[in-house]
């Protein structure tokens, strides 16, 4: 079952991205699978809370595992949705923007490499993907959440997105077992 989701929202040739508060960094808009909750009902329940936009979803791209993240394996759910109403609003605390970005002219500078692989995936109409995304976890086994992670980044010197892509970014590849 997947432990979260990132959702590829379309509206006309522009796509639906949020800045992340933590770590400054563009983002697709998503998050954790609540108790009882449906992957799907998530991705719905994630692109409302984080953007304000409500969203009918198209299809599940596919399945990314990231199996060096934190202590366990992530599985993040990937699906392409189009936007069917609501108004942009950054969700305090989670966004500090939210923005349609032509997708000929995405912050690919700001964003992390396997936001823009899934991303690739959806523009392509990729689907029954089931894919290694070889993210390594660069901290020590002291930060055990997010209060630890967050003073590691504040004490760092560095700015947020800095400390993002020193941490998080080395270059690591996706590995498609499956799909399209």
């Amino acid at each position: 079952m997947p432990t979260g989701t990132n959702t590829v929202v379309l509206k006309d040739d522009q796509i639906l991205l949020i800045q992340r508060e933590d770590f400054e960094v563009w983002n697709l808009p998503g998050g954790g699978v609540d108790a009882g909750e449906s992957p799907a009902q998530c991705a719905v329940r994630e692109v409302k809370e984080e953007t304000g936009i409500d969203v009918k979803l198209s299809y599940l791209v596919g399945i990314y595992t990231l199996p060096r993240w934190t202590h366990a394996q992530n599985h993040t759910a990937l699906f392409v949705a189009e936007a069917i109403g609501g108004e942009l609003t950054p969700q305090a605390g989670e966004a500090i923007d939210v923005r349609w970005w032509d997708i000929d002219a995405l912050p690919e500078d700001k964003m992390m490499w396997w936001q823009k692989h899934r991303i690739a995936h959806a523009l392509a109409g990729k689907r029954g993907i089931v894919a290694t995304q070889d993210v390594p976890w660069n901290f020590p086994a002291t930060i055990k959440g997010r209060a630890d992670l967050y003073k590691m980044r504040d004490d760092s010197g560095l700015s947020r997105m800095a400390f993002a892509f020193k941490m998080f970014d080395e270059a690591g590849e996706t590995q498609i077992e499956l799909g399209e």
